[in-house]
């Protein structure tokens, strides 16, 4: 079997070789050595180009039909190895909507996207810090505890609700300080907020020139 395969191997690799050889000693321009993709258009040059093209075309349509059987042997044995990632799919542009494993995977990302968003974060952390305020009870400004939210539960010791009551100390600063400092630190930890301020809008329309302006030389200093 081994003498029956070896003509037709030499013969493809023979073949390959003087393509080669033609492509960069013959029907290159060498006037132009730094561009690859010449053909000298003199006339013998291009009556040889398209003999050899018409030999070569049934050495190509063996060739194609080889590397379409290779192409499709490479697309099943990546499709294999790589069936367990999700997040890459085995189909081309414009049909990934078919693998049904990818569009899941896109889901998933847009979930964790939506619910790692800063002002839903900072809104249900202000839930969570009301609603054990509501469950524990607080100290008034007067200093009197609130145990209404915990006058259903009986059987324990008033010194266990004492211990997890939450106290609330009045602040020693007025209420639009605070509100600032909030506002300075959630701006802080979350600065992709900063461009959905009012104040940022108010300075981006002021600093907005028309065209119209802009032509006939109107523009007013801000």
């Amino acid at each position: 079997y081994e003498c029956h395969f070896r003509p037709p191997i030499c013969l493809a690799i023979c073949l390959w070789l003087y393509q080669l050889f033609l492509t960069y000693y013959v029907f290159r321009d060498r006037d132009f050595p730094n561009i690859t993709i010449t053909v000298d258009n003199r006339q013998y040059f291009i009556r040889f180009y398209s003999i050899m093209s018409y030999f070569f075309f049934f050495y190509n349509i063996l060739l194609g039909l080889f590397s379409c059987i290779m192409r499709i042997l490479k697309g099943m044995i990546l499709g294999v190895i790589f069936i367990s990632r999700i997040d890459r799919t085995s189909l081309m542009q414009g049909f990934q909507t078919w693998d049904k494993a990818f569009v899941a995977y896109l889901g998933f990302i847009h979930i964790l996207v939506a619910h790692n968003h800063p002002v839903m974060l900072m809104f249900c952390q202000l839930l969570i810090n009301s609603n054990k305020d509501r469950q524990y009870g607080t100290v008034g400004r007067e200093g009197k505890e609130d145990t209404n939210s915990i006058r259903g539960v009986k059987g324990l010791d008033s010194g266990f609700f004492k211990h997890l009551a939450r106290v609330f100390r009045p602040p020693h600063m007025s209420h639009q300080a605070i509100n600032r400092w909030f506002l300075a630190f959630t701006l802080l930890r979350n600065p992709s907020l900063v461009k959905y301020r009012r104040r940022c809008a108010r300075e981006a329309k002021k600093c907005s020139v028309s065209i119209e302006d802009a032509n006939y030389g109107s523009v007013t200093p801000i």
